[in-house]
């Protein structure tokens, strides 16, 4: 009797742990059923097929809230993808092939506007258009000033011409301090 109260604790966490990890060893999180869950909280939903991600997969982060959604073949991404900010409103869209982007990716700001036109071709990154948060028109038909800020902060600045950077260029820390300056293609 007394032996049996110490196994049957231990069978029940065993079995228990088996059916939560990840029967593919991934080394970042624990599998329930279709959900993967990450450390950080966020969980990711889908089907998995020899180990690959494979079909119509979605992130969530640890209030509920949608962060990216799109389509896998075999771990590979594929076909339209829509990523979020983490008040839910749209942050990019655009397709994948193959893994690679493609065609055209348009960017938004938290605020629902519209950031930036990108077109990906060959596998390249142009950008054709560009606004600021305030909605005025900075890089236009791939020519222009352009300026990058995070949570407020400029951290970038430079000039675009025919879609890739050019000229001199300025990057910036956290801080919005100057920790680098150069021209572009060089």
């Amino acid at each position: 009797m007394r032996l049996s109260a110490i196994i049957l604790p231990i069978l029940i966490t065993f079995c228990f742990l088996s059916s939560c990890y990840d029967i593919h060893r991934h080394p970042q999180g624990v599998f329930q059923q279709d959900t993967f869950y990450n450390y950080n909280g966020q969980k990711v939903k889908g089907n998995w097929t020899e180990g690959k991600r494979n079909g119509f997969f979605k992130t969530v982060n640890s209030d509920r809230t949608l962060l990216n959604q799109g389509n896998y073949s075999m771990g590979v991404q594929t076909g339209e993808w829509y990523y979020f900010h983490p008040n839910g409103k749209l942050h990019s869209k655009g397709v994948f092939e193959n893994g690679v982007r493609t065609g055209q990716w348009e960017n938004f700001y938290q605020n629902g506007k519209i950031k930036e036109l990108r077109s990906y071709t060959n596998g390249q990154n142009y950008l054709l258009y560009s606004w600021s948060s305030d909605g005025a028109e900075m890089v236009v038909d791939g020519t222009g000033p352009y300026e990058f800020y995070f949570k407020d902060i400029l951290r970038e600045s430079g000039q675009y011409t025919s879609g890739l950077p050019s000229g001199n260029w300025k990057v910036y820390d956290e801080n919005g301090t100057l920790i680098r300056a150069f021209v572009a293609g060089e």
